[in-house]
């Protein structure tokens, strides 16, 4: 058995609280949810009482608690029918969620700088929180200030935060890779949109540092089978491949293997 799906599995979850976060953005738990999760892998939500809304959702785990007990939590930003129906959806409600999908992949360092772009904090805070000893810093950046529960959220880790806001509201006026150029580190890992990885990849290129990104992307499976999700990739890079799937090899790769002038022209 692939040691990667042997978790997966398709549960009945209660979503048991809701909270906002953020502009538009809701923090939700669903329970039960037993299997061990990882950091960047992520769930397929299906969205209740509506049958026009057939596929499920993949949406990052953003937390979780482990155990026969076990819940997790995600992020949920309307931003199609789907995610309007499930933030619009009530506690107590059931939800059909199958998972954890995805590869569970280490970023290797000692002083590993995580960057989270808006809602891209939804697939990086749980690496921050399992590999606490290995952070140097959490970098924030959002359009405007967030909820207070947040940053509440990242002072809890442990580490250095540093928060940047696009209108200057909290923290550094502009866009969080600003601060990024005074990172000390020796690897990178992001998650944000395609034109905030690009720049964190320029950056760390041009300073010799690692980087990896956790990218995000249509799918309708979660396996590979729909091919939704594929990326653009340098072949001499990705064993030959021309495109990788998220869903499947990542939702982590390493940023010099992103053919980033396809992945731009392609619009994803």
């Amino acid at each position: 058995m692939d040691p990667r799906k042997k978790n997966r599995g398709l549960y009945e979850c209660e979503i048991t609280e809701k909270r906002r976060l953020g502009p538009g953005v809701f923090e939700m738990t669903l329970a039960p949810f037993t299997a061990d999760v990882r950091a960047f892998q992520f769930a397929m939500v299906g969205i209740p009482g509506r049958g026009d809304l057939l596929l499920k959702r993949p949406l990052c785990l953003f937390d979780t608690t482990p155990g026969k007990e076990g819940e997790i939590k995600i992020l949920v930003k309307a931003a199609g029918e789907g995610t309007k129906a499930l933030k619009a959806t009530p506690v107590g409600t059931r939800v059909e969620v199958a998972g954890p999908f995805g590869e569970p992949r280490d970023i290797p360092g000692e002083h590993i700088a995580v960057v989270a772009g808006g809602i891209g904090v939804a697939g990086s805070y749980l690496f921050a929180k399992q590999n606490a000893q290995r952070i140097s810093a959490v970098y924030f950046g959002s359009t405007t200030r967030w909820d207070d529960e947040i940053y509440k959220l990242l002072e809890e880790l442990g580490t250095p935060a540093r928060i940047a806001t696009d209108d200057g509201t909290l923290g550094r006026h502009g866009p969080i890779t600003e601060l990024l150029t005074e990172a000390d580190c020796d690897a990178v890992v992001a998650c944000g949109p395609p034109a905030m990885l690009e720049r964190v990849y320029k950056i760390t290129a041009g300073a010799g540092i690692r980087a990896y990104g956790s990218f995000e992307a249509r799918m309708a499976c979660g396996v590979g089978a729909c091919r939704g999700c594929a990326i653009p990739a340098k072949p001499e890079k990705a064993s030959g491949k021309e495109y990788l799937m998220v869903c499947e090899d990542g939702p982590v790769f390493a940023m010099d293997v992103i053919d980033w002038e396809r992945y731009r022209a392609a619009g994803i």
